[in-house]
Parts: structure tokens; sequence; C-alpha cells
């Protein structure tokens, strides 16, 4: 039986950072470590810039210096989809994300009054 794949979840925050290094340190097995990185649009990220300018030219390659195998995941829609994307199944469908409306008009509450922004 092959044994199970170690992967850490890394944000590149101080947390994630150091749970790898001290893996790293203490012998412990780690096979890699996963980034998903959220975007604002198709050329954005959605990380502060000068966190994202860390991840890329500093942290990412000291880790694969020391053997660890980075993979950056993105999803193929962005933040920028889901926002202004219009809601396609479920009870909330043909609603759109922002500005708020209902292809009937005004989008009210149950019970109460239009829902106001």
């Amino acid at each position: 039986m092959d044994r199970p794949k170690f992967i850490a979840s890394c944000s590149f925050g101080k947390d994630s950072l150091a749970t790898i290094l001290l893996a790293k340190e203490y012998g412990e097995p780690l096979d890699e470590a996963v980034y998903c990185e959220v975007m604002f649009d198709k050329g954005i990220s959605g990380e502060v810039p000068e966190h994202r300018d860390f991840i890329y030219n500093t942290a990412i390659p000291a880790l694969e210096r020391m053997g660890v195998k980075i993979i950056v995941l993105r999803s193929e829609k962005t933040y920028v989809d889901l926002f202004t994307g219009r809601v396609t199944c479920g009870p909330k469908k043909g609603i759109c994300g922002f500005p708020l409306e209902h292809p009937g008009g005004i989008w009210k509450r149950p019970g109460k009054g239009p829902c106001r922004i």
C-alpha cells in the first residue's frame, strides 16, 4: 500500500509558513504545499500587492530551495465574475450579485418591503 500524500495548505501568512518550516526542521513528511490565490479579475490578484510580491518573489523561491513543492491553484471564476454574475439555479435564480436586482424589478423580501442598499 502506498503511503498517503502529506500536503500543507499555505496562505503564506506567519502561521502556515511556521507550520511548513517546523515540519521541515523536525523531519515531518511533507510532499507539497498548496496555495489558493483568489483573483480579483483575470489579471489582478485579490492579494494585497506587497503580500503577493512577498509570496512570488521571496517565499515560494525560498521554500522550493528547501525542497518544498508549491502548487498554486486559481479558480476559473474570479471575484468580479461571482460578484456581478447572475444566479443560474436554485431559489435565487435570476438574481444578480450586484447591483441587487430581480428580473421582475425591485427585489422584495418576503413579508417586508423592498431591499434597499
